[in-house]
């Protein structure tokens, strides 16, 4: 399980920096299956652009971006959408396997 956090285009505070490990972390605790995560911090035009990519087993990869005024705000943002990414491929990974399985039990019935 790798982490790791590029800065571009500027200087981040130390409390952002360690709101992206936090949020990452959590991340790694919360799915076991995720390889990488990357975070991604620029600046452009007055803007704040956070962006996150996770890497793990079975297919899964999200990434998710987002922009405004103050990183905070970004960060916060961006992982929401990559967790709502992650929760959806679980998802139909829970649902394409009970489905073979029930027709499994089907077959093996008749």
């Amino acid at each position: 399980m790798s982490l790791d956090i590029t800065v571009r285009h500027g200087e981040v505070s130390s409390e952002i920096m360690q709101l992206a490990k936090d949020e990452a972390n959590g991340l790694l605790n919360e799915y076991k299956g995720i390889n990488s995560v990357h975070v991604i911090m620029d600046k452009e035009k007055g803007w704040n652009i956070a962006e996150v990519i996770v890497r793990g087993r079975r297919g899964l990869e999200a990434s998710a971006k987002a922009r405004n005024g103050e990183m905070k705000v970004c960060l916060e943002k961006a992982f929401r959408k990559v967790d709502v990414q992650i929760n959806k491929h679980l998802e139909r990974r829970r649902d394409k396997h009970s489905v073979m399985k029930r027709a499994r039990m089907r077959k093996e019935q008749e």
